[in-house]
């Protein structure tokens, strides 16, 4: 498991103005109020352009400002911390872990984060952030049209609805880089290091010095910024979940360091927080594990903060294991991500619809899910979800068999009246909607009949010859 820490500097240096025309955050405000304008960043317009540069837009995306998806849009509500930093579909945890670290440091935090920005009588659709790169600060400003589908946004967004700092964050960073997909590869030492001007270091855990504890707790004092992930041998492991809640080749940060007593001696523990916001470490010393039984309740207290699944947890380092996940550990798991999903009506998926996404996924015939296996998954997982949003047109939670319809096709999956009719009336409820579960167990099972299918259809002529153990084993897969 390596660890990245970076110890803060350069704090006072001017900032360099990074916009085309050389003009200035206070000039382009200054200018929109003049006119009564909002501002329009033509450095990194609201275009397919700023989003991927090495594929099509899988789904309808609309760039929204704030004031067009909630009624009193803030900046930030209350004060900025690690828990206003929920992923979106992007895979850059390493950039969310060290956002998060950096919410634990105000005052580098104040110098990334202008605190002269808000959605008041000065707001022109404008903000600004600063990053050191290239041995100079950065003033990167951004308009304030983020991406979105069906009126949510799809990229880095707060638990609060109407709290928009890290959104528009991530934003400036994606320009930075040159667009949003830019930002699915990175480390968190590298953000860590544009965050503060600092220098990082690297420790891999495996071959640690004895003292590591000593220097991680000496960094924190300091002010530095730490992280921590799990190796990976290959890219097909990256985002694989372990039965024990960790996440392969993922970006977690760590947020504090402590020492407790446990049955007459010290153990020293690291609270490390998910990116995601929830899939947490579930092996010893995690949130409910009963280790706790036998710490003084007022330690405890002090240091599980009243945990819920918030994807913050403790851990001893000695405890991180990594397996393939079993059908119950991929239930467990989706249902816990999918259920504190606001946008969707959901009540749990089956034990059945597991069965069937592993059906799908299981190459190499298992029974359960690898690493590789997973990775695939959770991309397609991640495309059913968009789609789900972006054909939910009226935002109720739930798809129309209608709805459903057009979804299916946009998902290559052409059925014709007949069929699309046997499908409302297995999945769709009296009133003819169909809720997130049931549109996943629907999607999941006609992709494995499509994949069966094709498999046996050798000639591409849209017909295949099957016996009755073939036809068994078809029914009994999907």
């Amino acid at each position: 498991m390596p660890l990245q820490s970076t110890l803060s500097g350069r704090r006072s240096v001017q900032a360099e103005n990074t916009q085309y025309d050389g003009r200035s955050f206070e000039e382009l405000r200054h200018e929109c109020l003049q006119k009564g304008v909002l501002f329009e960043d033509p450095d990194f317009p609201a275009t397919d352009s700023s989003l991927y540069y090495s594929q099509s837009v899988p789904v309808n995306i609309e760039w929204k400002r704030p004031k067009e998806l909630c009624d009193n849009p803030r900046f930030i509500v209350g004060k900025a911390d690690r828990t206003d930093i929920c992923q979106g579909q992007l895979g850059d945890c390493w950039l969310l872990a060290a956002i998060a670290s950096l919410t634990l440091k105000k005052d580098a935090m104040a110098r990334v984060i202008p605190h002269d920005q808000e959605f008041d009588h000065r707001y022109a659709g404008i903000f600004h952030f600063q990053f050191w790169q290239h041995n100079k600060w950065l003033d990167v400003v951004v308009d304030d049209r983020l991406p979105s589908v069906r009126n949510n946004l799809i990229m880095l967004h707060s638990a609060s609805n109407n709290e928009f700092w890290s959104a528009l964050l991530e934003k400036a960073y994606a320009k930075v880089h040159g667009s949003y997909e830019a930002l699915k590869g990175g480390t968190t030492m590298e953000a860590m290091e544009d965050f503060t001007g600092g220098v990082g270091e690297m420790y891999e855990t495996k071959k640690a010095p004895s003292n590591l504890f000593s220097i991680m707790k000496k960094a924190l004092d300091r002010g530095a910024m730490m992280g921590c992930s799990i190796d990976i041998t290959s890219s097909a492991e990256s985002e694989a979940k372990t039965s024990s809640g960790l996440v392969k080749g993922h970006a977690y940060s760590i947020t504090g360091l402590e020492e407790v007593h446990f049955r007459g001696q010290k153990v020293q523990l690291i609270r490390v927080r998910n990116p995601w916001g929830q899939v947490e470490w579930n092996g010893p010393w995690s949130d409910k594990s009963r280790e706790w039984n036998y710490v003084d309740s007022a330690e405890k207290n002090r240091i599980l903060q009243n945990s819920t699944e918030d994807g913050e947890f403790c851990s001893s380092p000695l405890c991180l294991q990594d397996k393939a996940i079993s059908v119950r550990e991929l239930q467990q798991m989706l249902n816990g991500v999918l259920s504190r999903r606001r946008e969707i009506k959901f009540d749990g998926l089956s034990l059945s619809t597991c069965h069937s996404i592993i059906n799908l996924m299981d190459a190499d015939c298992t029974g359960k899910l690898e690493f590789q296996e997973f990775k695939v998954f959770w991309e397609k997982m991640k495309k059913w979800i968009m789609l789900f949003l972006s054909f939910d047109t009226d935002r109720s939670g739930k798809m129309s068999s209608y709805e459903l319809r057009s979804a299916l096709k946009a998902a290559g999956m052409h059925l014709n009246n007949k069929l699309l009719q046997l499908v409302a009336l297995r999945f769709a409820d009296d009133r003819y909607d169909i809720d997130f579960d049931d549109y996943l167990t629907c999607i999941v099972r006609l992709e494995n009949m499509f994949r069966v299918f094709q498999s046996m259809d050798k000639f591409k002529r849209g017909r295949v010859n099957m016996n009755m153990l073939q036809f068994l084993m078809l029914s009994m897969n999907v």
